[in-house]
């Protein structure tokens, strides 16, 4: 496999667990002082999409992070 192949492979795992981990996060939040109802439909979606969201931005962080510190060595 080349390199390029490699990075989307890194990038969708990175990307899911990201997802996983946001919505761990979120689970652990009394959301019930907030939502009447948090066994709505509406309101689980909405925690999907929050997760999604959150997990896609902690994965861009950590590969961009990555990819920035790769960079460094050309300073040298």
């Amino acid at each position: 496999m080349n390199a390029m192949a490699w990075t989307g492979v890194i990038s969708m795992t990175l990307s899911l667990v990201g997802v996983l981990l946001a919505w761990t996060a979120l689970q652990s939040v009394r959301w019930d002082v907030f939502v009447k109802n948090t066994k709505a439909p509406s309101f689980q979606l909405l925690l999907v999409l929050l997760s999604l969201v959150l997990g896609h931005g902690f994965a861009r962080f950590v590969m961009d992070y990555v990819q920035w510190s790769s960079l460094l060595r050309y300073f040298f």
